[in-house]
């Protein structure tokens, strides 16, 4: 659970294969991925939320550089019980990267309620670029 009831929280966030949720250590060059985000919403805050939003930037670590950018928003229903997901983010191909390039999804996570946004943020572990499959 989040630390309180009234918090939600970003708790982890991880690249993977297309279409599963197991971690990847590499991603092929040029080719599509997803980035999953486990979230946590407290009972508390639940009991008020309105809708979130989940911000995702995979960054280039060995350049630098803002490979790709996404988010993923949804309404939320109020209810009387704490709150758990999967929140899946899936990047198109055709980006480029070179060989060996590491790179780290950057995410944050919005939830907006009836009184105030809750934040929380996470980093991914980084994946390294492979040439192809």
């Amino acid at each position: 659970m989040p630390s309180n009831q009234y918090d939600a929280a970003l708790k982890l966030v991880y690249f993977a294969d297309v279409g599963t949720f197991f971690a990847s250590d590499t991603v092929a060059n040029g080719e599509p991925f997803d980035v999953i985000g486990n979230v946590e919403i407290g009972k508390e805050l639940m009991e008020n939320v309105r809708d979130f939003k989940l911000y995702v930037k995979v960054v280039n670590l060995s350049r630098s550089t803002l490979l790709l950018a996404g988010e993923v928003a949804d309404t939320l229903t109020a209810q009387d019980a704490p709150y758990n997901a999967e929140l899946r983010l899936s990047f198109r191909g055709g980006w480029h990267a070179d060989d060996g390039d590491v790179l780290q999804a950057i995410a944050s996570y919005r939830v907006n309620t009836s009184l105030y946004n809750d934040y929380s943020t996470m980093n991914s572990h980084p994946v390294v670029v492979a040439a192809g499959r």
